[in-house]
């Protein structure tokens, strides 16, 4: 993991899979959205400026390195994402804030839970709906979160405008 760049709000972790080959060793990636490209979608998606996105949200990524390029695509390693997921969990669950994850490969990370001890198939958990995630390790412990469509993975789904009213709904049900 990541160390966790707070904001002013405290009341939000955003989750992001891992830094780009852009931002890669820059501990500033996450603190300015302006040095990554994902981050800058987000404030355009959810319609704030880069100030109130900086008062809003304090950030980590699971991974603190880029993943290989595997078959022309950028690998996502599960087994090392696991730990790192427990361990911003730990923290998402002492500071009492919950947790937007960016993408379904960062959420695939976390085990997610209608109620404590019943663990849903990621397939089920879907878009911009609250969901309760709950430790491998300590079962008391669950964080609630949602998952946010990837700006650059998962384009086509902001591309649709029923979605982008969804996702406005959704970020003004957070934003106030």
């Amino acid at each position: 993991m990541t160390a966790i760049v707070n904001g002013r709000g405290q009341n939000y972790l955003l989750v992001g899979e891992s830094p780009t080959p852009q931002t890669e060793g820059d501990p500033r990636a996450w603190l300015y959205p302006y040095n990554s490209n994902s981050a800058m979608c987000l404030v355009q998606y959810m319609g704030i400026s880069v100030d109130q996105y900086l008062d809003t949200f304090a950030r980590t990524n699971i991974l603190p390195f880029v993943p290989p390029i595997v078959g022309g695509h950028r690998s996502f390693p599960l087994m090392k994402a696991r730990p790192s997921a427990e361990l911003v969990l730990a923290h998402a669950d002492a500071a009492t804030m919950a947790m937007l994850i960016v993408g379904k490969r960062a959420a695939c990370a976390f085990n997610w839970a209608k109620r404590r001890g019943t663990i849903l198939p990621i397939a089920r958990v879907g878009y911009l709906h609250w969901y309760r995630v709950q430790s491998a390790y300590d079962r008391r412990r669950m964080v609630r979160a949602a998952v946010l469509p990837h700006p650059k993975g998962v384009k086509r789904w902001w591309d649709l405008h029923e979605n982008r009213v969804r996702a406005a709904a959704f970020f003004e049900s957070i934003l106030g």
